[in-house]
């Protein structure tokens, strides 16, 4: 006997008797182009010729003799069928919270043609599975602005967070959001502005006000303006670290809580240094606290970066910034908060805060 008449015959003395062979090959995902074919109906002969005419060896002999002629329609409809139940299996599954048994059932699928329409199922699977990167590519094939935020987020893509702004807010704002809470939607929201625009945090804060974070957040929140509004930019480091605790109770930022707290230290003291004409590390270390060496990594990137135009003399360890004018930033940025807080009806004395500090962009 052939290694193919072996392989067949195998086939129709293991399977069960109430399966027919047809059906177990579309499960099987069996190419059928023609060459295939053509291929099958040569070894079902070979095999037919060589099984004994007994019992439910017959049976499944005919069933192999069967397939000789394929019925197009009836396998289109049996894979129409598979894929009914599959999505059935899988929506089921992802109800009942047990995404690797839903993954392990998709990843059965090898038709590519199928697997496209379950990109929302690999999305949910995989961000609950909290593998962010890969349902990030999901959630752009999705297009859908949410899932790209939460996921941008949690992969540490912060400009691509930000870009998603004008999209996230109308969510926010109908408080309708579907993976996640509106109130973790907006806390990331404002982790963003802090890391890439400081002025665009403190107009999202004061805009939501308390309405949909914790009376804790909205007081650390707040000290942390405050803070920084009166340049207190000792207290302002150590409220970092509480927002680094903060984020680390959400399953979306705890793995780079790390990394928020150091971009938000890196912002604010790039923030700092824009507002120098000449300053030392030492007097940086007074009013920040930070260490010696932390001063001279942070100034150095600074600088790389673009954000600060300037040159660090480790002779005389003072920065020197070559702006032409290091408060015109400053002065920019001032007169929009004091626009934003005239708009709001904030009260006068923050207002004049603001003007009396113009010497340092929030």
């Amino acid at each position: 006997m052939s290694a193919n008449q072996r392989l067949i015959t195998r086939l129709t003395n293991t399977l069960p008797p109430n399966l027919k062979i047809i059906d177990y090959l579309i499960q099987s995902k069996l190419s059928l182009d023609e060459p295939a074919t053509r291929m099958l109906q040569d070894l079902i002969r070979e095999v037919i010729e060589g099984l004994p005419s007994t019992g439910n060896s017959t049976k499944k002999a005919i069933d192999l003799k069967d397939i000789g002629q394929f019925d197009i329609n009836k396998i289109s409809i049996s894979q129409q069928q598979q894929q009914k139940d599959l999505r059935q299996i899988v929506e089921n599954l992802i109800k009942e919270l047990k995404y690797d048994n839903a993954l392990y059932e998709l990843e059965q699928t090898r038709s590519k043609e199928t697997l496209k329409s379950y990109d929302k199922e690999f999305f949910e699977i995989f961000l609950f599975k909290l593998d962010f990167r890969r349902a990030l590519v999901y959630a752009e094939s999705l297009n859908d602005p949410e899932k790209i935020f939460i996921t941008a987020f949690a992969t540490g893509n912060f400009e691509k967070a930000k870009s998603l702004f004008s999209s996230i807010s109308p969510i926010i704002n109908a408080e309708k959001s579907k993976y996640i809470t509106v109130y973790e939607l907006f806390q990331m929201q404002l982790i963003v502005s802090l890391i890439e625009d400081p002025l665009l945090a403190f107009i999202e804060f004061y805009e939501r006000n308390n309405i949909i974070l914790s009376k804790y957040d909205y007081d650390l929140f707040s000290e942390m303006y405050t803070s920084l509004k009166v340049h207190n930019f000792i207290n302002a480091f150590n409220l970092i670290n509480q927002i680094q605790v903060q984020m680390c109770y959400s399953c979306f930022s705890a793995h780079i809580s790390e990394e928020i707290a150091s971009r938000i230290r890196f912002n604010i003291f790039t923030s700092i240094l824009q507002s120098y004409g000449r300053v030392s590390i030492k007097k940086l270390h007074q009013i920040t606290n930070i260490g010696h060496e932390q001063i001279i990594s942070y100034t150095r990137s600074a600088i790389r970066s673009g954000k600060v135009f300037g040159k660090l003399d480790l002779c005389n360890e003072e920065f020197f910034n070559q702006n032409e004018n290091p408060q015109f930033l400053n002065r920019e940025i001032c007169d929009k908060l004091k626009i934003c807080v005239h708009k709001m009806n904030l009260s006068h004395q923050i207002e004049s805060d603001i003007a009396l500090n113009a010497g340092f962009a929030i």
